[in-house]
């Protein structure tokens, strides 16, 4: 997980992205049946712009410890007195709240530009015509989007709009589910939803806040997820649910799930491929045992994880085309391929 301000706090999550971020939706809903969208794994700020406003305060992140405080660093800096008064009007530092919630407002408003969604990764320049996908790429986003794998009943922007369930089983497994030809500048490979895909606990991390003595009622209850938005209606069917993340940039945003647990890439596509069903996939390759049991197993989504067995092969291919989800100017920072992985 991340490192806060003072270069050794830990969180007790892992850090979502922002890539992409300006098109999740408000949080809406009241129960876990139907929420949906909001930022941050629990959806508690249920807008990019009350977002943008806490990791100032957290006194793990930032660690400033008060808006006034937040305020007077910011006049500090000549370029965003003269910004912010160009803006938002000369006398905007008079009042603190004025202040904070418009440095909150320019941030998101940097997270909307195309700078931080530029939709320009592989897999969109390939659907402009302007890159050809290699044999292993085409290979791996057939897969994503038929109807053998369960990605799309989660990861799928477009599918889920269309039925709000995302790609069924069905009866056929060369049927794609989705036509990826339609999905230029709109498939944001996820529904916003909420969701328990069975992630263990991450226990080297919790053994560390446990010998700094940090997170202490964390680590008593577990991360509770949704249960714990105050915008819910807590009912115990909410614990242990995170929202569905973008997959986009998903091959250099490592570590995965949303408490960090797994390393790299491949690990994650065997977890769900074991989650799925797959008798053959029972060991985690990244310790060799036995995979861990579901930091919350009640809660479980079985029937949403189904789906049909997946090869070694077919997972090398669903790696090699999530890497193709990587925006361009980031691609110079993609791992070299795993040992045994060939994108070509």
């Amino acid at each position: 997980v991340s490192i806060g301000h003072d270069g050794f706090s830990l969180g007790n999550r892992n850090a979502p992205t922002i890539s992409y971020a300006a098109f999740t939706p408000n949080f809406t809903g009241t129960n876990a049946n139907n929420a949906r969208g909001g930022q941050f794994w629990d959806g508690r700020s249920s807008d990019l712009v009350a977002q943008a406003g806490e990791p100032q305060l957290n006194p793990i992140e930032m660690g400033m410890l008060s808006k006034a405080d937040v305020v007077s660093r910011l006049q500090e800096n000549n370029a965003y007195v003269e910004a912010f008064q160009s803006y938002f009007g000369e006398n905007v530092f008079d009042d603190t709240e004025l202040a904070y919630t418009a440095m909150s407002e320019s941030l998101a408003a940097f997270e909307q530009s195309d700078a931080v969604s530029p939709f320009d990764s592989k897999f969109d320049r390939h659907l402009t015509g302007d890159y050809t996908l290699t044999n292993a790429e085409q290979r791996g986003m057939n897969l994503y989007f038929s109807n053998q794998t369960s990605c799309t009943r989660c990861h799928s922007t477009t599918m889920n709009n269309r039925n709000g369930q995302g790609g069924g089983r069905g009866n056929n497994r060369n049927n794609p589910a989705i036509n990826p030809a339609t999905l230029a500048g709109s498939e944001l490979f996820t529904n916003f939803r909420y969701f328990n895909n069975g992630t263990p606990s991450n226990t080297d991390l919790n053994n560390l806040l446990a010998s700094v003595g940090a997170h202490s009622e964390f680590l008593n209850t577990g991360d509770l997820g949704l249960f714990d938005n105050p915008q819910l209606r807590q009912n115990d069917n909410s614990r242990g649910r995170f929202r569905v993340s973008t997959l986009r940039n998903i091959a250099v945003t490592a570590p995965y799930m949303h408490n960090g647990v797994f390393q790299n890439l491949r690990t994650v596509l065997a977890f769900y491929d074991h989650q799925g069903g797959n008798p053959q996939r029972s060991i985690n390759p990244e310790t060799g045992a036995a995979w861990d049991t579901p930091e919350t197993p009640e809660t479980v989504d079985n029937q949403r994880l189904r789906m049909r067995n997946l090869s070694n092969n077919q997972i090398d291919d669903l790696e090699c085309f999530l890497r193709t989800l990587t925006d361009q100017h980031f691609e110079a920072t993609l791992p070299p391929l795993r040992d045994g992985l060939s994108c070509s």
